[in-house]
């Protein structure tokens, strides 16, 4: 019997998680979600679009797709039906309109995940690990809503940043970080990458002294955003 090479190993992974994605999220409920017609924005940035409540309007760019029931019920049926094509694979493995999706790829912030989770199992300090493969926003996918993307698209966005940032910067006096400026990091709503970057920062910096225990916060995080199990 002829010997898989590491680019048959390669195609077969590419074409079994194209039919696991096709058949058990794509071919779910999610559809059903899916189904409706879409608003246009004729400023292009859909602050001209709101939804009628008897409660009040609600903008377009503050309107949830889907409500905590609804997510409920989606992860449970994809969940299940994950488990169903990993038990069963076999009559699942004919792609239907997944033939023509692009090819599977690493996800960068992913692998940045599994750099950390190897290096973790070789022993390495958590701070060297934090050091080494920081969060990293850039890696992260763009905005999925079109309105954000509009936004962005136009460099609106870039302003809005710029004031964020101000407002989260850590002004130190003498490298020390103040409890005021600990506390609008805390207090601000952001919860994004960006957000646990600052945080991680203002730890390292503020806190060379503080137990390690500080930094596994940070595992716990990442933990919970990207999967990766703690051992």
């Amino acid at each position: 019997m002829a010997r898989k090479t590491k680019t048959s190993d390669d195609d077969w992974r590419a074409a079994f998680t194209l039919a696991l994605v096709e058949t058990a999220v794509r071919n779910s409920r999610l559809e059903e979600l899916h189904t409706g017609i879409s608003p246009e924005s004729a400023t292009g940035d859909y602050s001209d679009v709101k939804v009628v409540t008897p409660y009040g309007d609600i903008p377009w760019a503050r309107l949830s797709r889907l409500d905590d029931e609804e997510m409920k019920a989606l992860m449970i049926e994809v969940v299940d039906r994950v488990y169903t094509v990993l038990t069963h694979p076999e009559p699942f493995m004919m792609l239907m309109g997944a033939q023509s999706w692009n090819r599977p790829a690493l996800d960068p912030a992913m692998m940045d995940a599994v750099a950390r989770h190897r290096a973790k199992a070789r022993g390495v300090s958590r701070e060297d690990i934090w050091r080494t493969w920081p969060l990293d926003e850039t890696k992260l996918r763009p905005p999925l809503r079109r309105e954000a993307l509009a936004v962005s698209d136009r460099g609106e966005s870039d302003a809005e940043a710029a004031a964020e940032d101000e407002a989260l910067h850590l002004s130190t006096a003498e490298g020390e970080i103040s409890p005021e400026t600990l506390r609008r990091l805390a207090e601000n709503p952001v919860t994004d990458a960006a957000w646990i970057a600052k945080v991680r920062e203002a730890l390292r910096t503020g806190a060379d002294g503080w137990e390690r225990a500080n930094l596994a916060v940070l595992d716990e995080i990442e933990a919970a955003t990207y999967g990766h199990d703690e051992r």
